[in-house]
């Protein structure tokens, strides 16, 4: 981010592909975590918000283990958190999706097994407009 972006800026946020699976789910933490606190540090009239990553219909430990990392941080420090992978993986009346202790993505939501179909998009575009309402409301 430049310094000029940060004068219009007020909020930025960072997210991984489903296909950006980590090899080691706590050194891909560290390293996103060091580096928005980098950027928290360095631009503190903007909001950075936090994303879990997306998942896929077949489970994966690795991304499973970062989501659950980046819950937990963003909880102990109190982050703006947008969770795709909770959102993803629970149909519309609330019911969970999973293989195991595994969150997988809703069937529904996807016609390829990981990339957002119609309704998939549509619940998630609704997360983020409500997101991005309360931390407008916050500031």
């Amino acid at each position: 981010m430049t310094s000029a972006l940060a004068g219009v800026l007020d909020v930025a946020t960072f997210k991984f592909c489903y296909i950006d699976s980590p090899a080691n789910a706590n050194t891909l933490f560290a390293s996103v975590r060091t580096a928005i606190e980098g950027l928290e540090s360095a631009y503190p009239g903007v909001t950075f918000v936090w994303w879990t990553m997306p998942i896929e219909t077949s489970p994966n430990a690795q991304r499973q283990a970062y989501n659950d990392l980046v819950r937990s941080y963003c909880s102990a420090n109190r982050k703006w958190l947008l969770d795709i992978a909770d959102l993803e993986s629970h149909n519309d009346s609330g019911a969970a999706s999973t293989s195991g202790s595994y969150e997988i993505l809703y069937s529904g939501y996807s016609s390829d097994g990981g990339h957002l179909n119609a309704a998939g998009a549509g619940k998630l575009a609704k997360a983020y407009w409500k997101l991005l309402a309360e931390i407008a409301k916050s500031r």
